[in-house]
This record gives C-alpha cells, structure tokens and sequence, in this order.
C-alpha cells in the first residue's frame, strides 16, 4: 500500500504527458494506494478556485 501524497495529486492533476496519471490509474485500479480524508479534503479544497474544472471526478474509484 502506497500513502499518495496532496502534492502527488497535484502532480497528476497538472501533467501534460499523461505519463504519472498513467502510473497512478494502474495503483488505483490494482488498490494499491490509500487516500485518507485529509488528502482529499485538501484537493477538494484547492479545486474550489477551479469550478469549472472535473478532477473531483478521479475520487470516484477511490470509494
């Protein structure tokens, strides 16, 4: 079990190549990785100056 820190996500969130979301999708689907409710707190959190944007949409294979 991996522990995916916020700066990680955010990582993910920003990359162009697809490359660490490719990385990251494969731990997801494998439930490999652990998201505790602070991490996602704080990404729900920054994605509040973006509403327009769906990266709220990567939590659904987390629950």
């Amino acid at each position: 079990m991996l522990l995916i820190d916020t700066s990680v996500w955010i990582s993910v969130f920003r990359d162009r190549s697809g490359q660490v979301r490719q990385q990251l999708e494969t731990l997801i689907a494998n439930r490999e990785i652990l998201l505790t409710r602070f991490t996602q707190l704080e990404l729900l959190q920054g994605s509040l100056k973006y509403p327009n944007r769906s990266e709220g949409a990567s939590f659904a294979p987390l629950q």
